[in-house]
Parts: structure tokens; sequence; C-alpha cells
């Protein structure tokens, strides 16, 4: 074949490409407006909790990849505590940058600034974020930034949290990390090539459940997540919520106290169980940690919270030990039935068992 006639058979391919994909992303966009025009008329509101602690640009991607992700993001609002010094760049502003050309961009975003020397805690930025961010939506969304959605997930959660048996309760959805290859975000502060080398444009829902367990770290417990082997039709009772992704109706309000060290998952898990509400983990996963360590504040003071949650849990109140039972992710008094969802069978819970 000639050097000229390969080039062209070429240029071709790359063209039928090019058109095909194009065709590809038009259907999905008309599907998504028929869509649209048949759900979010009567779609529930959602209020998105996040605390941004020295973590702007992240928090920034996650508000714009929500609204692009989610089937109807004009039903979704945003209460951001940002944690910022001398040098950070306002979150709002930054997620204006990102969204200037984005089909929807939203105007209700409220954030509650804090200065270097006045941080709050983890429960306390929640609390303030509820008590002065807050505008009695429905539902309540806590996460954390760079979290990523699967497309859709508003009403994914929502129609997971209606087939609860009880409407006081915490759906949580915290899957496996989310890795991007090896782009790298630029060295120089652009929340637009941020955003391209951390956040992938597609991300489907993942149809394996993933429930929260306990691991020891640094002498804490840290929450991990363990996917069922089998497919789920129903959420599955939990022994913790994520930070990650917790979906709730309320709101509680937050007691918190002095300065200590714990995992954000287990101080949410903690004061929510107090509030007698039950966590369930969602049958299809729709939200996925980043790769890279979140910037968060985790320090509240546990000490005289009671040991209820501790025994639920499965984490000794005094050397802060998780038991056998907190790492497999079960509640206390489980069943063969609790196994079965959560292992698929005895053979393969006694494996997961002997790798403790």
């Amino acid at each position: 074949m000639e050097p000229s006639t390969f080039v062209w058979y070429a240029l071709g391919a790359a063209l039928v490409y090019v058109l095909m994909s194009a065709l590809d992303k038009g259907l999905k966009a008309q599907k998504k407006r028929r869509l649209q025009q048949s759900t979010c008329a009567d779609a529930p509101t959602i209020f998105v909790l996040m605390y941004a602690y020295k973590d702007n640009y992240a928090a920034a991607s996650t508000m714009r990849h929500m609204l692009l992700h989610a089937l109807c993001p004009a039903k979704l609002s945003f209460g951001i505590v940002q944690c910022v010094t001398a040098t950070s760049k306002d979150v709002y502003g930054l997620y204006q940058q990102a969204s200037a050309y984005d089909p929807y961009v939203s105007k209700t975003i409220r954030v509650k600034t804090f200065h270097a020397g006045q941080y709050p805690t983890t429960l306390e930025a929640y609390d303030i974020a509820l008590d002065q961010l807050y505008a009695d939506e429905t539902y309540v969304l806590i996460t954390t930034p760079g979290t990523i959605f699967a497309e859709q997930f508003d009403v994914e959660l929502t129609k997971q949290y209606r087939s609860l048996p009880t409407k006081r309760a915490v759906l949580t959805s915290h899957g496996k990390k989310f890795t991007m290859g090896q782009v790298k975000p630029s060295m120089t502060p652009n929340i637009l090539t941020y955003m391209a080398a951390t956040f992938p444009e597609h991300v489907p829902v993942d149809q394996t459940a993933w429930f929260p367990c306990y691991q020891s770290y640094d002498n804490y417990p840290v929450l991990t997540a363990r996917a069922a082997p089998n497919m789920q039709e129903r959420p599955i009772p939990a022994i913790a919520c994520s930070t990650i992704c917790s979906f709730f109706k309320g709101p509680p309000s937050f007691h918190y106290g002095g300065e200590d060290g714990w995992d954000a998952s287990f101080v949410l898990s903690n004061a929510l169980y107090q509030q007698r509400y039950h966590f369930y983990a969602s049958p299809r996963t729709v939200a996925f940690p980043r790769t890279t360590s979140p910037k968060f504040m985790v320090k509240t003071n546990l000490e005289g919270s009671g040991s209820g949650y501790y025994n639920y849990a499965g984490v000794d109140r005094t050397t802060y030990e998780c038991y056998g039972r907190a790492r497999l992710g079960l509640r206390s008094g489980f069943t063969a039935k609790d196994i079965e969802r959560k292992y698929g069978n005895d053979e393969n819970f006694q494996i997961a068992k002997s790798t403790l």
C-alpha cells in the first residue's frame, strides 16, 4: 500500500470515529432531556453539604461534577463550609470559572468561610451548615471534596432511599477508589486542568454493593469498604455511614467538643447513631473516593459520647481496637441472612474471617 493511501485510510477512520462519537453523544443527550422532562418537575430537592478544609479546588470540582452528572441539577443546592488561608481561592469563584460554559450553572451555592485560627471541627462544620445554610430541602447529602459521582446519582439515591424500611435512616454509598490513570494536575493552579486530570467525563453506576467496615489505623477506627459478591436488590443494613456519600432526611443537630484525632466517617456515624438513625449501604454504588488523600479536618472529641455506637459497630470503647465483626462490617447479633447478603455464603465468610 502506498504511504499516501495509508494516510487517507487513517484520516477516513478518524473521521468516522469522530462522527460516531458525536452521534452517540447526541443520542445520550436527547435521552437525558426526555428523562428530565418526565422526572424533574416532581423530583425532591437535595442539600449537598461539604466541609472544604483547605481543599477548595476539589470542592469546586465536585460541585461541577455533580451538577453535570445529576439528572435534575436544578434540584441540587450546596452548603459549603470552607477553611481558607491568605492565598486560598474562594470555592464559589473557582466553581464559576470551571462552569462558565456548562449547560446548567447553579445559583444555589451558599458558602460559610473561616480563616486561620477559626477553623471548625468536623461536626461543628456540619452543624453550622445545617443551621445557617440549609433551606428546608427534602434530603441532605453529606460528601467530601474530591468525591466522584456516577451519572444520574440523584435519582438513584432517591429511589433507593424510598425503599428503606424506616425513614430515620442514612443511605451510604462508598465504592472503590476511582483511578484516572497517569495524568497529573498542572503545577500551575488552574481549575480546568485540575478537573481534566482528576475527574472523569463519564462514570456509570457500579452495580456492585459496597458496604462499610472498620480497620484500625494509628490506633483509631477508619472506615473502609468491602464489595458484596452478589447483585443486591435492596439496601443492606450497615454498621456505619461514610462521608463520601451519606444521604438522609433531616436535619439533625450535632454536638461537638474539643480536639482529638478521628476518622470523619466514624465521627459522623457516632453522632447520627446517637440520634437513632439506622445505616444502610446502597445496592448500587454511585459515589467513589478519589485516589489521593483528602485534606480533611477530622478532629472531634468523642469523650462522654457513650458506648452505644462503639458496641453497635464493634469497636472497643477504651482501646479503640476494631473487633473482627467491625472489620467484617457485621452488626451485633448478625444472622445467617446478614452473612449471605454481604458474603454470598458461609464459605466466603470463613475465607474473609481467615484474612483478618
